[in-house]
């Protein structure tokens, strides 16, 4: 046996002889051992085998495998969708876990892993194994916590990872240990791939598959697809540069951006567009919601008409509106909590156009481009509240005004951790709002003689006093002021 160094071989074999060689340890790096041989006759005729790229040949990881630090937390921003660059000798979820984090309690850590008929288990609920290609919830309460995978065998880049994609979402990883561009990633159906990857928020991820790091990719079509994870082909002509055309969900025309905050929750992947070729039923530039983890926050467009295995998404995309255009959209939290909606990208509509917010729930419609920001509290799960983004041609439906000062019954009442204040203003004027307790004791003032337009307007109060700390369960006043009126309502506060 001959033993060959990182470099070339140069001695004489026979002819017609057969050699062994060791390989140097030298020789090995992410991608496993990949080797070629040349061969030259006495005269200087020269022959490759393979004539091109390599022969691989995996690599056994021994002992504590690869390692990578982990994200802690309790948030639903701690959460991490991981995955493993190896075929694992001791697959199942404790043996790889265990003996990094402890044994499972789900106070300290969690996982989720995803069987394949798509419901996430946790590990003590059936038997989740870790295998390459496929990813995988965790989060981790202690900080400084690095996860050892064991002892395994690297994948073999002999030819593309293949891996199945069941209709509706689905939990991908890397699994080689080493990037790969977004362009060497397609499916076999020829379906833009929908890529998701999640560090506290949804987004779409820069141009790089990256080992240990967890995805998910929707499947459109009704039938079961095949995601391809090319080991050595460079980014496929097209591939990377059509994947970044459509990062921020639009090809061309415009697009309304929803930014949503609740808490540590956050929702920014929210788009309402309108394109050329889009159709007001579905349609490829439509994208489906991604599934929630933790104390969520979801902000989607509901189409349960489109009787589609998905009925929420994320992008809403619709033709170029005549007059008007309508997009319902839901705002769902896991808590009761306050929820501040931001929308961006409203220079991009066309100055003909005017772009309201309207609540039904509380009779008021916004003018966005004045003020684009509002806040609405959700009652936690289901049912979510329903709001409605329109785009009309200016000269439409005016401002809704009341034919007098107006202060509403807050919603929710009684309420546990925040309630909207909903009042109206028939011209521009002054206007107080305060809170005072059973004593008759300031609690909190919102407006001290601010100048409001015409128009219904609201504001939210979280149960916090002017100092914002908690103030006790109990009866409440709120009362307006506005010139010589004055009107004042009960409030129910619930610990």
């Amino acid at each position: 046996m001959t033993e060959v160094s990182p470099g070339q071989y140069t001695g004489a074999i026979p002819t017609n002889a057969f050699v062994d060689f060791d390989v140097s340890g030298l020789s090995v790096s992410p991608r496993g051992a990949e080797y070629f041989i040349t061969a030259r006759n006495e005269k200087g005729s020269a022959s490759r085998m393979p004539l091109s790229g390599t022969f691989p040949l995996p690599v056994f990881v021994p002992g504590a495998g690869l390692g990578r630090p982990l994200v802690h937390g309790n948030a639903a921003e701690a959460y991490r969708l991981i995955s493993v660059p190896l075929a694992l000798e001791a697959p199942e979820v404790r043996a790889v876990l265990e003996d990094d984090l402890g044994p499972y309690t789900r106070k300290t850590w969690r996982f989720f892993g995803q069987t394949t008929e798509g419901p996430l288990l946790e590990p003590d609920m059936g038997a989740v194994a870790i295998v390459p290609g496929r990813a995988y919830w965790l989060l981790v309460q202690a900080g400084g916590r690095v996860m050892t995978t064991g002892a395994g065998t690297t994948i073999r880049t002999a030819a593309p990872f293949p891996v199945a994609l069941r209709p509706g979402w689905n939990f991908v990883g890397n699994p080689f240990n080493f990037y790969r561009p977004l362009g060497a990633v397609y499916t076999q159906s020829g379906q833009f791939l929908d890529l998701l990857t999640y560090d506290g928020v949804w987004r779409m991820p820069d141009s790089l598959l990256r080992p240990f790091e967890g995805y998910i990719v929707h499947n459109a079509l009704p039938e079961t697809d095949t995601l391809w994870i090319d080991p050595d082909t460079p980014a496929a002509p097209g591939r990377t540069e059509g994947f970044a055309a459509r990062k921020d969900g639009v090809q061309a025309g415009w697009a309304i951006r929803i930014l949503a905050r609740a808490g540590d929750a956050r929702d920014t992947d929210t788009r309402m567009a309108v394109m050329p070729d889009a159709s007001t039923r579905w349609d490829a530039h439509d994208r489906p919601e991604p599934p929630f983890i933790g104390d969520y926050l979801s902000v989607s467009s509901p189409h349960p008409e489109w009787e589609r295995p998905v009925t929420r998404y994320r992008t809403d995309a619709r033709p170029v509106p005549d007059d008007a255009e309508t997009w319902p959209f839901e705002v769902r939290t896991r808590r009761a909590v306050p929820v501040e909606l931001r929308f961006e990208g409203l220079a991009g509509v066309p100055p003909a156009y005017a772009v309201h917010l309207v609540d039904d729930l509380l009779s008021i419609r916004q003018d966005l481009r004045e003020r684009p920001r509002y806040v609405v509290v959700t009652g936690g799960g289901d049912p979510a509240r329903v709001l409605k983004l329109v785009v009309e041609r200016k000269g439409g439906q005016a401002r809704e005004v009341p034919g007098r000062y107006v202060l509403f019954q807050n919603f929710p009442n009684p309420f546990r951790a925040a309630t909207t204040i909903r009042y109206g203003v028939p011209a521009t004027g002054r206007v107080s709002l305060t809170v005072y307790d059973v004593m008759g004791r300031r609690v909190v003032e919102w407006l001290h003689e601010v100048e409001r337009e015409a128009g219904c307007h609201a504001v939210v109060w979280d149960g916090s006093g002017a100092a914002g700390m908690p103030v006790a369960s109990g009866l409440y006043f709120v009362r307006m002021r506005a010139g010589t009126f004055t009107k004042t309502r009960r409030l129910v506060l619930i610990r």
